[in-house]
């Protein structure tokens, strides 16, 4: 059985570095991207990415929640977002999503790995 695949969208270098390894020695194939539009890019050119892991504020460009909107447009795939920000309207717009995952940066690896699980876990047709 392949390992899963995850499209890594963080736009700081060192903190996707780190959170591509982290993924990567539980088993988890990751493409990482710095932007959300060279995600979009990634995600349309075909590849059958089983996760969507986003940071939502991604320096200029779209975010990470308008990342995961636009990659939903061409398929569907289960998102966590990672964040800094723990604001009610940010939630608010992520929650429009459905489907997702949200987990506070700066808490360690494992809530990471439990929302990656827990997103894997939900059945594909599920939207």
């Amino acid at each position: 059985m392949p390992s899963p695949s995850v499209l890594l969208v963080e736009d700081e270098t060192i903190v996707a570095a780190i959170e591509a390894q982290c993924l990567s020695l539980r088993g988890y194939a990751v493409d990482k991207a710095a932007t959300g539009e060279e995600a979009v890019e990634l995600f349309s050119s075909g590849h059958a990415y089983d996760l969507l892991i986003a940071d939502i504020e991604l320096g200029p460009g779209i975010d990470g929640i308008e990342t995961a909107k636009l990659i939903r447009k061409v398929g569907y795939i289960p998102v966590v977002f990672l964040t800094s920000l723990d604001r009610r309207d940010v939630r608010n717009r992520a929650e429009g999503l459905g489907n997702y995952g949200y987990v506070q940066k700066g808490t360690g690896k494992e809530p990471i790995l439990e929302a990656v699980a827990e997103a894997l876990a939900v059945p594909r047709e599920k939207n």
